[in-house]
């Protein structure tokens, strides 16, 4: 069985070249790699040609935002299984082997979700898929504990979706649906996973399909940019999903995580020092509060066009936004377990 990779660069720089590299040293399995480069304004992908010239590259005069990347991809993919992610990943030789391993065990699923490892010392959890609050706000299971094989194997089952970094398909199951392109950056493989579910497709997490990924390589942590995005298209996926009546609902709960994180938002607004493995500070209150007035702006003027993207989606859709409400509360985050990160 065929794998292609397609990997979206913008100023990856090393890890770039650190991630092909990974992904060429699958053990077991013919892999096919296709670079989509961003725009990148760092040379990376003249270091890739270089330094593998038998992966198909495609340059883009103008950054198109991780769905635009993807979706460009995804057009030229012919492999049986289609893997999506982020240049800042490590692959380990058995990571393919144990997606395909999990696809002949769960036919029915048409999506894999990997054990994504940040790259601390000790290791800790990125993702297990994803949970949500009761406004739609995606966090990804797991986040920040100490990494356990014991703890993956408890979360060994069918899975919401895949963190955004790495996410693996049956090429068949993408020829009717696409990433949502106006969300530009955060938020839609969230929008998209929910959307995929909703068509009839499943997703099963592979406890042995190990990735290591180096968080917020191409933007800070705590940025205002990954909070105006996010929530902007957070916002846009309420309107665009879930049932109309729900949508005050939504805010509430949106004014509930507002006032419970930010009780916890001094404590990280100082960072944690200086240096490459620092915690960037967190930006003012006045900041942030700002951030997300904006956010909600964007996504209310946007309203006009997701109102016509909801049409379009439940039209052909074999579901209703009854059952995206449920969806989100199958796969519900406690809010004793937000956390900022």
């Amino acid at each position: 069985m065929k794998m292609d990779f397609g990997v979206v660069n913008y100023n990856g720089g090393p890890a770039l070249l650190r991630c092909v590299d990974s992904i060429l040293a699958q053990e077991g399995v013919e892999v096919q790699v296709r670079v989509f480069d961003n725009a990148s304004a760092d040379g990376s992908a003249d270091a890739l040609a270089e330094h593998a010239p038998t992966v198909q590259t495609v340059r883009s005069d103008r950054n198109l935002g991780y769905a635009g990347a993807v979706n460009r991809l995804v057009e030229r993919m012919d492999g049986d299984v289609v893997v999506l992610c982020n240049m800042d990943l490590e692959f380990v030789p058995g990571w393919a082997r144990a997606v395909l391993a999990a696809l002949r065990k769960h036919p029915g699923a048409d999506a894999v979700a990997s054990v994504v490892v940040e790259t601390t010392e000790p290791p800790r959890l990125n993702s297990l898929g994803v949970r949500f609050y009761p406004d739609l706000h995606a966090q990804n299971e797991g986040s920040g504990e100490p990494y356990r094989p014991e703890r993956v194997e408890e979360q060994a089952q069918l899975a919401f979706g895949a963190y955004g970094a790495v996410m693996c398909f049956r090429r068949t199951a993408l020829q009717d649906i696409r990433f949502d392109e106006s969300f530009f950056l955060f938020f839609e493989e969230t929008d998209f996973f929910l959307r995929f579910h909703l068509l009839g497709h499943d997703t099963v997490l592979a406890p042995d399909a190990l990735v290591y990924h180096e968080r917020s390589h191409s933007t800070r942590r705590y940025s205002t940019l990954k909070l105006y995005y996010g929530e902007r298209n957070r916002l846009t996926t309420v309107f665009k999903l879930l049932p109309a009546w729900y949508w005050p609902v939504s805010l509430w709960h949106s004014v509930g995580r507002y006032l419970r994180l930010a009780r916890t938002a001094s404590a990280g607004r100082g960072g944690d020092g200086e240096g490459p493995g620092a915690t960037p500070a967190m930006p003012p209150r006045w900041v942030i509060i700002g951030t997300i007035l904006r956010a909600w702006s964007a996504a209310v003027v946007r309203l006009p066009a997701t109102l016509a993207a909801r049409r379009r989606f439940w039209r052909g859709a074999p579901a209703s936004p009854r059952d995206a409400l449920a969806l989100m509360r199958r796969y519900r985050l406690p809010a004793s377990r937000l956390t900022i990160r």
